[in-house]
């Protein structure tokens, strides 16, 4: 309690003024999100719209939960993970406390985070985000919502049906209206606070040509060199005979292939998945390892 209750989790997204949100902290930077996939990935339900912001409708739910005069919970949330997470869970904490829900932000580092997310010790609220490198549908649910797989926090058997059904169907014709109805039904039970997806920025020199991935993925073909004190960010491609420099910070995500070397003092941190005959210089380490 109270997010058993769907008035309480609707109240909370009627609660959060988003739009603002990408105004002040995105520079408009960013898009309205509805359900747990974004227009993008196959299954989307365009039918869907974002929860207005109303918070006076977000106080007569609360009333009629039975929380007139609101609650107080906390929300954990990582530092240095996700583009202005501590921001967006002092700002969400702030416009909640408007319509009477106490919400007090405790962000932490990413790798205490995920553990506590993991060990199921959150008390109240969580920040994340969920990306979708396959982009098939059955990914954003899965790791959330599915009682088989990830879904620790918010699952119910009705929704595990759907998502088997999506899971094991193959024609997309009739696949995609199973993923359609299965946004539909997350978003009227709003286990989340629908935020926003973020606008992918990127800094690019003139003489290099190249364009933007929809999976977010950066490609380093076979044989590149990657300087010293270089931030290699989630989500990068490093091809074979790739020779990396010296103090370099490689994120969670990063795949290297084969026959790659790795400079001194490189930070790996965990889930970097590396080939067979990486070749790594002393002294370097991953933080919290498994």
């Amino acid at each position: 309690k109270p997010f058993d209750d769907v008035r309480v989790r609707q109240a909370l997204n009627y609660g959060v003024d988003v739009d603002g949100l990408i105004r002040d902290l995105f520079q408009g930077r960013a898009y309205r999100s509805s359900q747990p996939a974004s227009p993008l990935v196959f299954g989307y339900n365009a039918e869907v719209k974002p929860y207005p912001y109303d918070p006076g409708r977000a106080q007569k739910l609360l009333a009629e939960a039975g929380y007139a005069n609101g609650f107080k919970t906390s929300l954990d949330g990582p530092i240095g993970r996700y583009l202005l997470d501590k921001e967006m869970v002092e700002a969400v904490a702030g416009q909640l406390r408007k319509i009477g829900v106490e919400v007090t932000p405790n962000p932490m580092e990413f790798a205490r985070f995920w553990e506590r997310f993991l060990g199921k010790k959150f008390d109240g609220l969580g920040f994340l985000s969920v990306g979708n490198v396959p982009g098939d549908p059955d990914w954003n649910v899965a790791i959330h919502m599915d009682s088989k797989r990830r879904g620790i926090y918010y699952n119910t058997p009705d929704l595990d049906r759907m998502i088997e059904e999506g899971k094991v169907t193959t024609d997309p014709a009739r696949r995609q209206p199973v993923y359609q109805r299965i946004f539909r039904h997350v978003h009227e039970q709003a286990p989340w606070i629908f935020l926003l997806d973020y606008a992918d920025l990127y800094g690019v020199s003139a003489r290099l040509e190249w364009k933007p991935r929809a999976d977010e993925w950066i490609l380093l073909e076979d044989g590149a060199r990657v300087g010293d004190n270089t931030v290699i960010q989630a989500q990068c491609y490093i091809g074979s005979n790739v020779s990396i420099g010296n103090d370099c910070l490689i994120y969670p995500q990063v795949v290297i292939r084969e026959d790659c070397r790795v400079g001194d003092r490189c930070i790996l941190h965990p889930g970097v998945v590396i080939g067979s005959d990486g070749f790594f210089l002393a002294r370097y380490f991953s933080p919290n390892p498994a």
